[in-house]
């Protein structure tokens, strides 16, 4: 009995080619009579071709047969093609149909362009639910976006952000974890239970950290070293930008982050909690967005002098936002340490014409083409790097680009 078997399954047929995978047999047999059955029987063997091989030492020939009619005997690349084309309500089936088809899903890599994590909020006598969107590449113009959601009490809910990175090869633009106020501990229990599969993973040998461009982390506390633990096994040469919002920082925890081979590699930052470290843990990001508690002008002059030294890129920026307004004569301070860059009509300041405060400009170390535009607000000060022929309204397209002036809390 052959079979033909096509590149791809439609997903109205999955359910019937998943019992034939399990059971080894068709669905809907034929109704044949008893004369077609005895002819079956003698035909059972299909030969597919002949080749002749040496017997003992006599040097006879024999003929070998060759059937392929069960889902074990198809090739493994085949499988894997096969498991691409399921969705993933149905590759979760068919991954736990039997082992095999497990190691089939599991050995294809993976390239998402988001991943993202969210606490369900949860009603009454109900378990937290969590849900998973797997957003792929852009097929043509529109791109494919997944949906599951699970309680977090089954035994697959860490399947849900494991099976992304089942292969080391398997590729995340932007991992999304996000919490939810009404059920705050559901996600660190989430995060738990996830870290327990890793420990198990990497005692089977499996130790390749995640490949992941983008981390957000939203509305989960940064303590208990669950965000460290987190961070430890992303790879640090694929981790470009992190982004913190509406979370607790424990200060001791960030600290110990900050130590980490995958801080050291990171280009951006965005934290909107308040930190209480020194202005120089963060010179290294090309675009930087932070709250303090309290901005000074000496920490802040050194600050800009790394900065300037460090970066002569376009559009490299930063956002320091003070918790705290700005204490009378800052920046006069600032800009005492720095030497007076005029423009060509002999002035030393610019207007931003979006909300008529001063800007300075300062002249890059690194750069011939380059200057630093900074702009001193009540609790925040901005600065972007921009080309010298571009600077006339270089700040207020750069504040615009940022939706600063949406942002009432700012007080920028």
């Amino acid at each position: 009995m052959s079979s033909t078997w096509p590149n791809t399954i439609p997903l109205d047929k999955v359910a019937p080619f998943i019992y034939y995978a399990m059971t080894s047999k068709p669905l809907y047999p034929k109704q044949e009579s008893v004369e077609d059955e005895e002819e079956e029987e003698e035909e059972k063997v299909v030969e597919v071709g002949e080749e002749e091989k040496p017997s003992g030492d006599t040097g006879e020939t024999s003929k070998v047969g060759e059937t392929k009619k069960t889902w074990a005997d198809l090739p493994i690349d085949f499988k894997k093609r096969m498991a691409l084309t399921l969705d993933e309500k149905s590759k979760t089936d068919f991954q736990l149909s039997c082992k095999d088809n497990k190691a089939v899903v599991d050995g294809n890599p993976v390239h998402l362009t988001r991943v993202k994590i969210m606490t369900q909020p949860k009603r009454w006598f109900r378990h937290t639910k969590f849900v998973c969107e797997k957003t792929q590449k852009a097929n043509k113009y529109q791109p494919t976006t997944e949906s599951a959601s699970v309680k977090l009490l089954r035994n697959d809910a860490a399947e849900l952000l494991m099976r992304c990175f089942k292969n080391s090869n398997s590729q995340v633009n932007h991992l999304w974890i996000q919490g939810n106020d009404k059920a705050f501990q559901g996600m660190p229990k989430y995060l738990a239970r996830i870290m327990g599969r890793v420990e198990d993973r990497q005692k089977e040998g499996y130790t390749a950290l995640w490949k992941v461009k983008w981390l957000s982390w939203i509305d989960v506390a940064v303590e208990n070293d669950m965000f460290a633990e987190f961070m430890a096994h992303l790879d640090p040469k694929y981790l470009k930008t992190l982004y913190i919002n509406n979370s607790y920082v424990d200060m001791d925890e960030l600290k110990y982050v900050m130590r980490m081979e995958q801080w050291r590699g990171l280009k951006e930052l965005k934290i909107t909690f308040p930190v209480t470290f020194d202005l120089q843990y963060f010179y290294q990001f090309s675009k930087l967005e932070i709250m303090v508690s309290k901005l000074l002008p000496l920490e802040f002059a050194d600050f800009m002098k790394n900065f300037m030294a460090t970066h002569a890129t376009n559009m490299a920026y930063f956002v320091i936002l003070s918790d705290q307004n700005i204490i009378p004569g800052f920046k006069e301070y600032v800009c005492q340490q720095f030497e007076p860059y005029p423009f060509d009509d002999g002035k030393v300041e610019d207007i931003d014409q979006m909300n008529q405060n001063p800007c300075r400009r300062f002249k890059l170390p690194g750069s011939k083409d380059h200057v630093l535009m900074v702009n001193f607000g009540q609790k925040a000060v901005i600065g972007n790097v921009s080309r010298e022929n571009l600077v006339a309204n270089a700040m207020a397209l750069f504040m615009t680009k940022l939706n600063i002036k949406t942002t009432k809390t700012w007080d920028v």
